[in-house]
């Protein structure tokens, strides 16, 4: 809504169509959280990171936390994918490579213990 407001928009003009739109079930924070973690687990985002996007857009904990759990993701195969598709099925050639491989996890949001599987699983 803030972009609305920034174009110019009276605050209370776009307070009064927010309420009405969520009121007719078109806009809704549960649904917009369901979607984007969808949408960026696909991209290979891991649950660490979603968690601090949809934080920094003003979602609440409890829904994160409820619509990570609702959108049945194995993230652990998640994470696999992920590692797969970026560096291949070669085993990381010295302590450097795997020392850049799990950054590169740790950037997408894994966390600690699914980087250690993988890599583990890959070494």
């Amino acid at each position: 809504m803030w972009k609305l407001e920034g174009r110019g928009l009276p605050a209370s003009v776009v307070a009064s169509v927010s309420d009405r739109l969520e009121a007719e079930g078109l806009l809704s924070e549960a649904r917009f959280t369901g979607v984007y973690i969808r949408s960026r687990a696909e991209r290979g985002y891991g649950p660490q990171r979603l968690r601090a996007e949809l934080r920094e857009r003003g979602i609440e904990d409890s829904l994160i936390e409820a619509s990570l759990a609702a959108a049945e993701i194995d993230w652990q195969m998640q994470a696999e994918r992920y590692y797969r598709r970026r560096f291949g099925d070669d085993p990381p050639k010295d302590w450097k490579d795997e020392a850049k491989r799990c950054r590169s996890m740790e950037q997408h949001g894994y966390t600690p213990d699914q980087i250690r599987r993988v890599i583990k699983q890959n070494s």
